[in-house]
C-alpha cells in the first residue's frame, strides 16, 4: 500500500506530462521507461510534503523503514516466524494500521484530483484516529495535527490528457 500510494502522489505532484506520456500502455515487462523506484519517488516528494524526509531516511541500510523489505519481500522475520509461533498481536495491529493509513492515504489523494467534501472530511478523520491508535496502542509520541487538505497539484492545473485535462 505505502508503493502504491507513493505513486499516486508522484503522479499528482511531481511527474510531468512528458513522463506519464512516456510511460508503457501494455504489459511489456521491464519497459525502457518505467515508475521510479520508492526512494526516488520518496526523495522527489519531499519539497512538497517535507515530512516524507524521515520515510525517506529509513529506507537507507539499517534505517528505521528496513520493515518494509523484511515483512513485504521476506528476509529473516518472515522465514522465523514460519517456526517460531507466527506474528505477535502486536505486529498484527501495526502492520493492519500501517496498511490503513496508507490506503486512506492514497483516498485522500482522490480530493485533489476530483474535489469531494465527504472524502476529504472521512479520510483526514480517520487518518487522525490512527494517528491516535498508533499513539495509544504502542506508546509512540503524538503525531503533530495535520491539514485536512491537500496542496494543490500543478498537473492537475496545467493539464495532461484525461484524465488530467
Amino acid at each position: 500500500m505505502l508503493e502504491a500510494s507513493t505513486i499516486g502522489y508522484w503522479f499528482v505532484y511531481v511527474a510531468t506530462c512528458s513522463e506519464i506520456q512516456a510511460l508503457p500502455t501494455t504489459s511489456v515487462d521491464n519497459p525502457k521507461v518505467d515508475i521510479p523506484k520508492l526512494g526516488d519517488m520518496l526523495k522527489s516528494l519531499i519539497p512538497t510534503f517535507p515530512d516524507i524526509q524521515k520515510m525517506s531516511d529509513g529506507l537507507k541500510t539499517g534505517g528505521t523503514a528496513k520493515w518494509l523489505h523484511k515483512y513485504t519481500h521476506g528476509g529473516t522475520p518472515q522465514l522465523t516466524r514460519r517456526v517460531n509461533g507466527g506474528w505477535t498481536k502486536g505486529e498484527i495491529m501495526l502492520t493492519l494500521i500501517r496498511g490503513d493509513m496508507f490506503s486512506d492515504l492514497a483516498a485522500c489523494l482522490e480530493t485533489v484530483i476530483a474535489p469531494n467534501a465527504p472524502l476529504a472530511k472521512y479520510g483526514f478523520s480517520y487518518r487522525d484516529e490512527l494517528a491516535f491508535e498508533l499513539q495509544t496502542t504502542f506508546g509512540t509520541d503524538p503525531i503533530p495535527q495535520q491539514p485536512h487538505s491537500l496542496p494543490v497539484a500543478q498537473l492537475l492545473e496545467e493539464g495532461c490528457g484525461p484524465p488530467f485535462a
